[in-house]
């Protein structure tokens, strides 16, 4: 303890600013932290900012209170994930997600969209749009509430458990017959 402080930790210095010293153990890494700053504050100033600076320490590995709306995430997802994917594919995204998902969940708060919301919008997304674009769309929506799972340490993906729409296809094995006048072969 510093000889000229009456709290511990904290060391008044002769030009009155405050020598501001602890460790903590950082959950994360379980490892001895150190934080030595010197600050201008006054005794019970530098007396909080001890407290605060110890708590981010050993808190570090908490989840954040407050998890962003979806819109918010989108904006920052959109922002990294151009940096990974082909301009076309970047593109792609943006299109989908402004016209499918954004209209319906921008201002919904991550942690918040459940299962049953996520299988009202693929039905809604259903009565207007083929099985394919609805399947494309709900692609898009799962992997970036994956992303923000993990980044938000949330229980799990609403999007895990809704199915894709079964898609009609045509192969070789369907008749000549039944084949629409569009189809090669």
């Amino acid at each position: 303890m510093p000889k000229n402080s009456r709290y511990p930790g904290i060391e008044c210095l002769p030009d009155g600013r405050k020598r501001i010293r602890l460790r903590a153990v950082d959950p994360r890494t379980g490892r001895m932290r150190e934080v030595d700053r010197t600050v201008e504050a006054t005794p019970s100033e530098a007396l909080r900012l001890r407290v605060q600076w110890y708590e981010e320490i050993r808190n570090a590995d908490r989840r954040p209170e407050k998890v962003p709306r979806f819109g918010e995430y989108v904006e920052r997802w959109m922002r990294s994930k151009a940096l990974s994917v082909k301009r076309s594919t970047a593109v792609s995204y943006a299109e989908v997600l402004d016209r499918r998902v954004l209209p319906h969940f921008q201002h919904w708060f991550l942690d918040r969209i459940r299962d049953q919301d996520v299988r009202d919008w693929q039905l809604e997304l259903a009565s207007r749009l083929q099985p394919a674009s609805v399947n494309g769309a709900l692609r898009i929506f799962r992997m970036i509430l994956a992303d923000a799972g993990a980044e938000f340490d949330l229980p799990r993906n609403p999007c895990e458990r809704v199915r894709h729409l079964p898609v009609r296809g045509y192969d070789m094995r369907t008749p000549i017959s039944s084949r629409p006048a569009s189809w090669p072969g």
